[in-house]
């Protein structure tokens, strides 16, 4: 039940009771109602302003007074902080990105490997032509030791040495300068000398055996031979050290 109606409740009874003595004295009767000194006639309608406030049952149920889960919860702000890891150690650092630096060291690394490799590939190109070519002049000069000589050596007369020395003279020639032209473009000290030496050896042995024939010594001409094969095998042969 409202306020407001529970302070109607005291009002209507007392209209009801003025309504009932009214009646009552409009049928004869002479009964008044005594009034209070100090009052007005018609006072006894209370005034909703004096009446007496209703107190507010209790329920029997408590009431709960935990705020509402919905209520209560405030939405939480998005975090930006980073997480750190529960254990107390500090997260490694991301390493997946390259320093530039490393990209600069291999560049500079691929263009001193491919200078060098323009510069070393060359010389050994040219060093192993020129090897190529020492071999096949050797071969000229084992030809002249130890085939072209001992052959001379073996004719019945100093006109047969002429006539096969004629023809195998320009092969001889030939191997003369090419250790010539060898000597100078060695790649290194060893092999100069050794194009030195079997150059001279050859241009000895050419210029012993022209100096044979021109001179026609017919009684020595084969002892003059041998001992031309002999130094030039010597050279083309050398005695190494403890062998």
């Amino acid at each position: 039940m409202s306020r407001r109606a529970r302070a109607r409740g005291p009002a209507l009874l007392a209209a009801s009771l003025v309504l009932m003595v009214t009646a009552c004295g409009e049928a004869g009767s002479s009964v008044s109602l005594p009034t209070p000194t100090g009052s007005r006639t018609g006072s006894l309608l209370p005034s909703r302003t004096t009446a007496p406030p209703s107190s507010t049952p209790t329920s029997s149920a408590p009431t709960s007074s935990a705020p509402s889960s919905d209520a209560a919860s405030p939405t939480a702000p998005t975090s930006t902080v980073p997480s750190t890891p529960q254990n107390g150690e500090a997260e490694p650092a991301d390493d997946s990105g390259t320093p530039s630096w490393v990209w600069w060291l291999l560049v500079a690394a691929a263009v001193v490997a491919a200078g060098c490799a323009a510069l070393l590939v060359p010389r050994a190109r040219r060093r192993q032509a020129w090897r190529a070519d020492l071999a096949a002049a050797e071969g000229e000069v084992t030809w002249l030791a130890r085939a072209l000589l001992p052959q001379l050596q073996q004719a019945r007369s100093l006109d047969e040495v002429a006539g096969g020395w004629q023809v195998a003279q320009g092969r001889v020639i030939v191997a003369e300068d090419q250790l010539t032209r060898l000597e100078p473009s060695a790649p290194d000290e060893p092999g100069r000398i050794r194009a030195h030496d079997l150059r001279d050896a050859v241009r000895t042995a050419r210029q012993r055996v022209e100096s044979l024939v021109a001179t026609r010594a017919e009684a020595s001409f084969s002892r003059d031979l041998g001992a031309i094969t002999n130094r030039l095998t010597a050279v083309l042969d050398p005695v190494r050290p403890g062998s």
